[in-house]
């Protein structure tokens, strides 16, 4: 009975759908990264941050992006992040993801830092309308300082459902941990492509 499972999903994901380009498998293209000369604006509203992000298609195989995130918490970051696509079969893709951001706090007393993120991202479109998605990151934070560096690695799961005209709506939730325990994370908003 495994066998004939591992045998059936190893078929379903070989198996092509209609082509490789981005803009066949829509989903995909909404969890990025952007399909060539495309160019989007995503907003998503959650913990730890609410963000806006402009990203812009390179090559068909990766995107550059730019944004601001809002934390709940007291800080705003400014971030530029690179998505590569490390592998795409049919409806599959791993995209790896890189981030560095500079964070500013409104606290008094509370130090400006600098973020890192490192994250691999496996999505898979079970339609040409809907991707699902699970992500593990690692997150460093520094003012290179003792007292102020600290690691993190987070794990989120998540779903794309593209719409008409280049809309699409996202989801995502999870787990951030670090040295001082850990606590749900998500967010929800949406993608328009132009």
């Amino acid at each position: 009975m495994i066998a004939a499972l591992v045998a059936a999903g190893a078929a379903a994901v070989a198996t092509p759908m209609r082509g490789l380009a981005a803009e066949d498998v829509p989903a995909l293209a909404a969890l990025g990264p952007q399909p060539e000369g495309a160019t989007a604006l995503k907003i998503t509203l959650g913990r730890p941050f609410h963000s806006m992000r402009l990203e812009y298609g390179l090559w068909g195989l990766g995107d550059v992006g730019g944004g601001l995130d809002l934390s709940p918490d007291g800080y705003y970051r400014g971030a530029g992040e690179v998505r590569l696509r490390a592998l795409r079969a049919g409806s599959v893709q791993l995209v790896a993801r890189l981030l560095a951001a500079r964070v500013f706090s409104w606290k008094e007393g509370v130090a400006d830092t600098n973020d890192g993120e490192a994250g691999l991202q496996l999505a898979v479109a079970p339609l040409p309308w809907l991707g699902v998605f699970t992500e593990g990151s690692l997150i460093g934070t520094t003012d290179f300082t003792h007292e102020r560096t600290a690691g993190f690695w987070q794990v989120l799961g998540g779903a794309a459902l593209a719409l008409p005209a280049g809309v699409s709506l996202l989801g995502s939730i999870g787990i951030l941990h670090g040295a001082r325990g850990g606590r749900t994370v998500g967010s929800s908003g949406a993608s328009f492509r132009f």
